[in-house]
């Protein structure tokens, strides 16, 4: 987020407060592709998370919070959010 971090993020692209409302101040927001369906809350920066990351209450995603015990899985939301920053899944191969 810019305002955090003194740059323009790409994420701040696809971060919003709600439908159709962007979001590009410090506080909770959501990571959404089209503006109006919200796939996944961000970590609230002001209270020193990384904005970057899911919220604290998403357990078992490698985006979100880590748990003893529990495994940091990659979701097909994190996956939709590499995919929009420009990264491509490979294929995999026998």
């Amino acid at each position: 987020m810019s305002t955090i971090s003194g740059y323009d993020s790409p994420l701040d692209l696809f971060r919003y407060s709600s439908a159709g409302v962007r979001d590009l101040l410090p506080g909770a927001g959501s990571f959404s592709i089209n503006g109006t369906t919200m796939l996944q809350t961000y970590n609230n920066p002001t209270g020193g998370g990384d904005a970057a990351d899911w919220a604290s209450s998403v357990v078992g995603d490698s985006f979100g919070s880590g748990r003893a015990g529990v495994a940091s899985l990659v979701s097909a939301v994190d996956l939709q959010e590499m995919n929009v920053l420009g990264y491509t899944r490979a294929s995999l191969t026998a």
